[in-house]
């Protein structure tokens, strides 16, 4: 499966480097150069270097042949438009869009776009938990 990730921080080098042990295909685009995924050169994987040009980072990536591309950048915003080109300028199977200030996951859901937040995750985590204990 080829993975297209766009970001480069902590969550990234986990989820690409897991992806990349289970034998996908990663390739990471990220728009900062000193960002933590793009300085270790010993990480799984191919690198890029992005810009400004959300479209043009995800043509490099691979996004024409992704079977998924994930948007794990700081940038919510960026996070969704990747997802949603993903999805509907290149049809890729499955596009997901993590998101870190809470407000804006229901917008992007409304918007069709396939959500993931840590936040959310880790309040349902300890409520399932709370109920496991009660």
């Amino acid at each position: 499966m080829h993975v297209l990730i766009l970001g480069g921080g902590n969550l990234v080098r986990h989820v690409a480097a897991t992806m990349a042990r289970q034998g996908h295909e990663v390739v990471v685009v990220d728009e900062h150069e000193r960002c933590p995924y793009l300085q270790n050169p010993n990480l799984p994987g191919y690198v890029l270097s992005g810009g400004d040009n959300l479209m043009e980072d995800m043509r490099r990536g691979g996004v024409e042949r992704a079977d998924l591309v994930i948007g794990l950048s700081f940038d919510d915003n960026r996070n969704a438009m990747a997802a949603q080109i993903a999805s509907n300028i290149f049809n890729v199977p499955r596009a997901l869009c993590h998101v870190g200030e809470v407000s804006k996951a229901q917008v992007y859901r409304e918007l069709g776009v396939n959500v993931l937040s840590s936040t959310h995750a880790l309040t349902d985590a300890v409520l399932d938990g709370e109920e496991d204990a009660g």
